[in-house]
């Protein structure tokens, strides 16, 4: 996300909230308070139609799938 940050991106502020989201998701012990800071950060990203954003949201969405499997 830093390098997208650092390419000039016109969402810059959505997409450091993202990071800081992502950053203390990953930090989480516990996979569903995880995915509730995973939520956050796609939430962010909403509506920005960049393909390197896309990228991104989609990648946080297969994390929270792969974390899904652990939080029952």
């Amino acid at each position: 996300m830093e390098n997208t940050i650092n390419a000039g991106a016109t969402n810059t502020s959505a997409l450091r909230r993202a990071e800081g989201y992502v950053a203390k998701g990953l930090k989480n012990f516990f996979p569903q308070l995880a995915i509730a800071d995973l939520l956050k950060a796609t939430d962010a990203l909403l509506g920005i139609n960049d393909p390197a954003v896309t990228d991104i949201r989609v990648a946080i969405d297969i994390w929270i799938r792969w974390a899904a499997q652990y939080a029952d």
